[in-house]
């Protein structure tokens, strides 16, 4: 009895010691090592009609994607049927993106348009209209290069810079503020849309997507190893979707 009551400090020591060497070990990265409470289960995939896409959007019926390569004279836009497979409307636009060193990305649908993200030498967003194809408004854009996306949520326009930087733009005025600064591993972005009055931000260089709180900005956790194939996404009857050089993939949001 004398042996074991001599050793109950020593491992008290250790004890504690040990939980202090796990809270500093937690502390090195503040934030991203939490993990989200939403997954993603995958369900399904269809393949896309053009080459070279870049950005998708929804309004629930069907998808608006639109095409085209970095430094294009042209670019696509196109309304895609997911049950038909037919593109239902399909518009060319020539010099959208007005300077080489430029690409054209990501795209949203506000509910009457669809907005479009350039971003390089040319840093703009443009109203497009869905029934003609005329653009209607463009506005600067606080992109520097890209990959930009879009999405639209409590009549703003929310825009993910493809360089760390997230922002909030009013689509009346143009005027634009920095949301948050995206300061995973790579400070590098992919793809981005608002659900449950979250921001979902996808990784540039890996298949994870980070979770923001729209109203606090707080940052939430990440979804490890979300996506089979990072690219842009989008919501579609309640479904996440992700397109990428492969198509369109489906899945289903877990809580």
């Amino acid at each position: 009895m004398k042996s074991f009551k001599s050793i109950l400090p020593v491992l008290s020591v250790i004890t504690l010691f040990g939980s202090f060497v796990s809270c500093e070990i937690e502390e090195v990265e503040p934030g991203y090592e939490l993990i989200s409470d939403y997954t993603l289960n995958y369900t399904n995939s269809i393949g896309v009609p053009l080459a070279n896409p870049v950005g998708i959007a929804s309004d629930d019926e069907n998808f608006w994607i639109m095409f085209g390569e970095h430094n294009a004279e042209e670019h696509q836009l196109i309304y895609y049927n997911p049950e038909t497979y037919e593109i239902e409307r399909s518009f060319v636009f020539v010099d959208l993106i007005e300077e080489l060193g430029t690409g054209v990305y990501g795209i949203t649908w506000s509910g009457e348009h669809v907005w479009i993200s350039v971003s390089g030498n040319t840093n703009k967003v443009v109203k497009v209209d869905p029934f003609t194809g005329k653009i209607l408004q463009s506005w600067s854009s606080p992109t520097v290069l890209g990959p930009s996306d879009l999405a639209f949520d409590r009549g703003m326009l929310w825009l993910s810079s493809g360089t760390g930087d997230l922002y909030a733009i009013n689509p009346t005025n143009g005027g634009s503020e920095l949301f948050t600064e995206h300061k995973h591993d790579s400070h590098r972005d992919l793809g981005m849309l608002v659900y449950a009055d979250k921001m979902w931000v996808g990784d540039l260089f890996d298949k994870d997507i980070h979770v923001y709180d729209l109203d606090s900005k707080e940052y939430l956790g990440v979804i490890k190893t979300a996506l089979y194939a990072n690219g842009k996404f989008c919501l579609y009857q309640g479904q996440f979707v992700v397109l990428d050089e492969g198509g369109i993939k489906f899945y289903d949001i877990v809580v």
